[in-house]
């Protein structure tokens, strides 16, 4: 992606205020703002200050048009403008060299995503660990739950519809993201995108810390 060119940022949310203020401040510090066009938050709802912290920080507020992640997700897709974009989780920070790392990646061939390992250090909150652990133990993404990163002290998972970049034109040719009532969009999506042969999650240790 040459830095002339202009990408959206889209975030969906939910009572995210407790942590969206520095998520915000993250995404702002890791992306150049000369790059940035629209930033724009799809929300489902919140009784929180969500909306309040969003605009605060300059992003444009949109009501989702249905409930949840999915419906969330594709809200934001009608509204995305560039031939890139980037969708963000309410409550992970953006490692510092995100964006120079995933960036090097489009514009390649049938690259329809470009994305990360998550990781948390075990010094982090327990529901974070709780969380990947039982991810890993379900085998999600065909993970080995017994990985050399556990060893080392840290839980990975593998695609996340979140802190990714994406195709504009692949995915809406694709029909967007998946239509699910609960978690998998990404697994799905990524079996979507390896049908027609479309590449998608390169995977490094990159995508973000919380």
């Amino acid at each position: 992606m040459k830095m002339s060119e202009k990408i959206d940022l889209a975030m969906w949310t939910l009572n995210g205020k407790k942590t969206l203020a520095p998520v915000l401040e993250r995404i702002d510090q890791v992306i150049p703002t000369k790059i940035v066009g629209q930033r724009f938050i799809v929300d489902d709802g919140s009784t929180d200050d969500t909306v309040k912290t969003a605009e605060s920080h300059g992003w444009t507020v949109l009501r989702n048009e249905g409930k949840g992640i999915s419906d969330g997700a594709n809200t934001a897709l009608k509204h995305v403008e560039t031939e890139f974009f980037c969708s963000f989780e309410q409550d992970m920070l953006l490692s510092p060299d995100w964006w120079k790392k995933v960036s090097r990646h489009l514009h390649k061939p049938k690259v329809a995503a470009v994305s990360g390992m998550r990781f948390y250090p075990r010094t982090n909150p327990i529901s974070c660990v709780e969380l990947n652990t039982y991810l890993n133990e379900k085998k999600v993404n065909g993970e080995n739950p017994l990985s050399l990163r556990a060893a080392k002290g840290q839980i990975g998972v593998g695609r996340t519809i979140d802190n990714t970049v994406y195709n504009t034109s692949v995915l809406r040719k694709l029909g967007g993201f998946p239509k699910l009532s609960e978690a998998g969009i990404d697994t799905v999506l990524a079996w979507v995108i390896k049908r027609p042969g479309l590449t998608g999650w390169w995977t490094r240790r990159f995508t973000a810390f919380t």
